[in-house]
């Protein structure tokens, strides 16, 4: 399961910026995940929970997830609009030449805490 890494990560993260920013106790930490990351939310929300109380400064944090929808460009007839997964076949012309825009993204977004 790599959300188990990936929530490991965003702990990490999230740590050194509370550290950097002189706060001792997070009490949330926002993402924003792609449609299209990879990521399942439930495996990476059940993750953090087993994770954050590993350290005192996450221990009380919760995790808010924004997801983002997947974007894609039709190269053939100029479509632009939401894609739900890399399948590359365009909604409005059917041509194979659907080009994946965005929605793979996996950030931390911001955190609070005192």
């Amino acid at each position: 399961m790599h959300e188990f890494s990936l929530a490991t990560d965003v702990q990490a993260i999230a740590v050194q910026a509370a550290r950097d920013g002189g706060v001792s106790c997070i009490h949330e930490v926002r993402l924003e995940v792609g449609r299209l990351a990879g990521v399942s939310i439930d495996a990476l929300t059940f993750a953090w929970e087993m994770l954050r109380s590993t350290n005192p400064i996450t221990a009380a944090a919760e995790l808010r997830i924004d997801v983002a929808d997947g974007e894609a460009e039709c190269e053939a007839c100029s479509y632009k609009g939401v894609a739900q997964d890399y399948l590359h076949v365009c909604p409005s012309c059917g041509a194979l030449a659907l080009r994946i825009t965005g929605g793979s993204q996996f950030l931390v977004t911001g955190l609070s805490g005192e």
